[in-house]
């Protein structure tokens, strides 16, 4: 390219084949270029930026997110209002003193904050099957709004997380049969899986009793004695009202309980030892809850017992009727020894012992099933 030196200046006149040197810093690169970078000896100062540490917080929302959506949940965001016939149906038991209503509402379909997060779910199931899509799995994760009995001006706030299951269990598929509807177990999967995930204390089940609910098909969540949720089937007898085909499974959990958690997250070798497997048949009295017997199994094995798992109920002709047949399979492990047989089987009449004693509880005959 051909150029002109002045008192210091340079001009050059680019040719019409090169419209990338449109700028002075643009032939500044082409000489360096054309000289070689290797051939510049300039100090460079390097700055390290450190990124600010993410907020706990939304770190562990962001986990909730992630473990429910690889569970084939979808999020979505719903309306902040709700209408008084929304809060009637699904909330009549709840003290209006405690909702918080709008003195100028947009319309009469926006009247009231929401105290939870699944009428706006329920709402994103009708339209869907409004849309022939009946089979959905959506969560959402909001801020909720409520206020105290005696008053107050300003509402409290507080983040939940909630998810329903509407429709199968699976699609359908030549390999896998024909699919059930979603249920009350499935549900219960998916917040055990949760609790799992965000390295949660064991969680327990409780009784419960809401009148938007089905009363056999609910239940509370608790953790270490402390109430953070529930979960259950909608009651058939709001269908009509909801304009829906099947009951969905729902869930609402304190998601202010997680961010309480920390970094309980920890790690451990695996036991070189082989494990012991006992299945325990009992016939339990009717009103005594899986929760109450499965502590009272732990509170005898300690740390041997590495697994529970209540895998057969059993009501036949043999079984009287006032008693359920329970049937638990034990799976024992020590990480420093071989357990032997014969401690197994002591702990097992001593676990007997004190089912009877607390519960009741008798073991099943060999052909009472």
């Amino acid at each position: 390219m051909p150029a002109r030196t002045g008192e210091g200046t340079i001009t050059v006149d680019v040719p019409t084949f090169r419209p990338d040197l449109a700028r002075e810093i643009d032939l500044i690169e082409e000489v360096a270029r054309l000289a070689g970078y290797d051939t510049f000896n300039v100090p460079v100062e390097t700055e390290w930026r450190v990124a600010a540490e993410i907020d706990r917080r939304n770190r562990e929302r962001e986990d909730i997110k992630a473990h429910l959506i690889g569970l084939g949940f979808r999020e979505v965001y719903t309306t902040t209002f709700l209408s008084q016939e929304e809060v009637e149906l699904l909330f009549p038991d709840k003290d209006p003193a405690e909702l918080c209503y709008l003195r100028n509402p947009i319309s009469s379909d926006a009247r009231v904050l929401r105290p939870s997060l699944i009428p706006g779910l329920l709402r994103v199931l009708r339209l869907n099957v409004s849309r022939n899509t009946p089979d959905l799995r959506i969560f959402e994760l909001g801020t909720i709004f409520s206020r105290s009995a005696e008053g107050g001006k300003v509402p409290r706030e507080s983040v939940s997380i909630s998810g329903l299951m509407a429709g199968h269990q699976h699609p359908v598929h030549w390999s896998r049969g024909s699919p059930g509807p979603v249920d009350f177990f499935d549900m219960k999967g998916v917040l055990s899986s949760l609790f799992k995930r965000m390295v949660s204390p064991p969680a327990s089940y409780g009784k419960m009793k809401r009148e938007a609910f089905h009363p056999g098909r609910c239940a509370t969540v608790e953790i270490d004695g402390k109430e953070i949720g529930f979960f259950g089937e909608i009651h058939p007898v709001h269908l009509r009202q909801l304009q829906l085909p099947a009951p969905p499974l729902l869930f609402e959990l304190d998601a202010d309980y997680f961010e309480s958690l920390g970094n309980r997250r920890s790690y451990s070798e695996f036991s070189p030892f082989p494990a012991v497997r006992r299945d325990l048949s009992l016939l339990v009295p009717k009103g005594i809850s899986h929760r109450e017997l499965e502590g009272g199994i732990r509170e005898v094995f300690g740390e041997l017992l590495e697994g529970i798992t209540l895998y057969d109920i059993y009501t036949g002709p043999q079984i009287p009727s006032d008693r359920l047949g329970l049937t638990f399979a034990l799976v024992f492990r020590s990480r420093g020894r071989t357990l032997k047989d014969d401690e197994v089987d002591g702990l097992m009449i001593e676990v007997l012992q004190r089912m009877e004693k607390a519960f009741n509880v008798t073991l099943r005959p060999v052909d009472g099933a």
